[in-house]
């Protein structure tokens, strides 16, 4: 029988996930040399409040990638920096998102009334997923993403039983979290708006509950949002700065090409999907669902993409895999979530007396779909059996970047002359070589401005032409080291 969990099974859970998901990491890491990009971004941006300046300056926390990432990484960082300046710290965070999220499933599966054998299986089934698991090894945000969504959708269920105020503040508060990891959340925050609607109406309430029902879920998420805003309007003079840096380039191919990428991403992540959220939303008007609040979630999310594609084609990501996380996080935790309830119901007897052809043929569908891209290389970004090697999804190899953070680690910088990481993943060999603080990286579109304020001493590390940009700049330059398409020179002539 189901029910509630036992103390050592949250723990054996939480802890099984957290090591397993550990652990593939650091063996990606420290024997592929696998990294996620954006997870180590934030460790950086969280490294560099403390040790950038002279004293702690929270405005180095960074102004275009969401802030809760590198939020989460403070305490780390400042009581452990080793974490940091290996990189560790972005694999500790996102195993440990992982081992909450699998905690939630597991507890949600079991309120569901799934047995400890049912509720175990789809745990591991959850954890085992290589979408699920190796990008929490490798340290990406998609795994703190799948946490928060989880905790979302755990509070809209019991809400949905109870109406009880306690669950809606806590997924306004998880789905505020959602939206400063991923900007594009707001998507999934207008399901839950939608669905508490539907569902506060439905259920005899009247206007004046309605109106206090969305207000209580909407002023934690205000409040958040508000607050960024006005830090960003206090710090950078812009309180849109955020959306402008974020959103600022426009991949017009991408866009065309999202509906196709958002049919591949749904299907490889978790097929069924689309056949448990026709399965919940069917007969809307009639009664009630326990799935519908996730199928709410999930079909937002889903539909954004294909509403909004000029939004998500100025998404700064190398794919669409990138571009499309969010989506992939709510189908997994949608998907899986779903199938927990759907499986409690069907056990107990407590399923809908309607014909489930319809669902039926959509899941059948939908799995010749699946082996229809997988057959064509259209499955997961990398091989499935990298995710259990700590090489991926969503990871990329850093050996140049690691290998030039030693070299760095090794060169004297004399005090006095300006010292710069300029280009590629700069902000890398920065951290890993611990020199934050004494080298500044900057972006590649600054790349002339940082030369010209140069003097004879400074050390530039780059992946630019900087030879060929000095001479005009009357510039003098020496190789004094290249690790891949890093090169590390020092200025020995004088700026015109």
């Amino acid at each position: 029988m189901g029910g509630r969990l036992s103390r050592w099974e949250v723990w054996v859970c939480l802890l099984l996930a957290t090591a397993l998901s550990l652990g593939v990491g650091l063996y990606g890491r420290f024997v592929y040399l696998r990294v996620n990009w954006d997870g180590l971004a934030a460790v950086a941006h969280a490294y560099d409040v403390f040790h950038a300046e002279p004293s702690a300056n929270l405005a180095m926390i960074g102004f275009v990638q969401p802030p809760l990432p590198a939020l989460l990484q403070l305490p780390v960082v400042l009581a452990f920096p080793p974490l940091a300046t290996s990189g560790i710290a972005a694999n500790l965070l996102s195993s440990v998102s992982l081992g909450a999220a699998t905690v939630l499933l597991l507890g949600l599966a079991a309120d569901a009334g799934l047995s400890a054998g049912w509720r175990w299986g789809l745990v591991a089934l959850w954890l085992l997923h290589p979408m699920v698991l190796g990008p929490a090894a490798t340290g990406s945000p998609l795994a703190l993403l799948m946490a928060l969504l989880m905790g979302t959708a755990c509070a809209l269920v019991r809400w949905a039983r109870t109406q009880g105020i306690r669950d809606l503040i806590a997924a306004s508060l998880l789905l505020s979290a959602v939206v400063i990891t991923r900007y594009e959340g707001i998507f999934i925050v207008a399901g839950a708006l939608i669905y508490l609607s539907w569902r506060t109406l439905r259920s005899g309430g009247s206007w004046s509950k309605l109106e206090g029902t969305l207000i209580t879920f909407a002023l934690p998420i205000v409040y958040v949002a508000g607050t960024w805003i006005l830090v960003n309007w206090a710090i950078m003079g812009d309180p849109w700065h955020f959306i402008r840096e974020t959103f600022k380039n426009y991949d017009a191919r991408a866009a065309a090409h999202l509906p196709s990428a958002l049919v591949q991403v749904s299907v490889v992540c978790f097929f069924p999907i689309l056949a448990l959220v026709y399965h919940e939303m069917r007969g809307v008007g009639r009664r009630a669902a326990p799935g519908r609040p996730l199928a709410w979630l999930a079909l937002m999310a889903m539909a954004a993409p294909i509403v909004f594609p000029w939004l998500f084609g100025r998404l700064p990501a190398a794919d669409d895999w990138g571009r499309l996380m969010t989506v992939a996080a709510m189908v997994l935790v949608g998907g899986y979530t779903m199938l927990a309830i759907l499986l409690g119901a069907y056990m107990h007897g407590r399923t809908a007396r309607e014909p489930a052809t319809g669902t039926f043929v959509i899941a059948v569908g939908s799995a010749a779909l699946l082996l229809w891209l997988v057959s064509n290389g259209l499955g997961l970004p990398g091989r499935a059996t990298d995710a259990y090697l700590g090489r991926g999804p969503l990871a990329d190899w850093a050996g140049d970047e690691i290998a030039a953070a030693r070299l760095l680690r090794q060169t004297d910088l004399p005090r006095g002359p300006r010292h710069v990481i300029v280009g590629g993943a700069g902000f890398a060999v920065g951290l890993l070589s611990d020199t934050t603080g004494r080298v500044k990286v900057v972006p590649g579109a600054q790349y002339a401005r940082q030369l010209s304020r140069l003097s004879r001493g400074s050390r530039l590390v780059t992946v630019m032409p900087a030879v060929t940009t000095s001479l005009r700049l009357g510039l003098g330059f020496q190789e004094r080291w290249r690790q891949g398409p890093w090169r590390c020179y020092e200025v020995v002539g004088k700026s015109g």
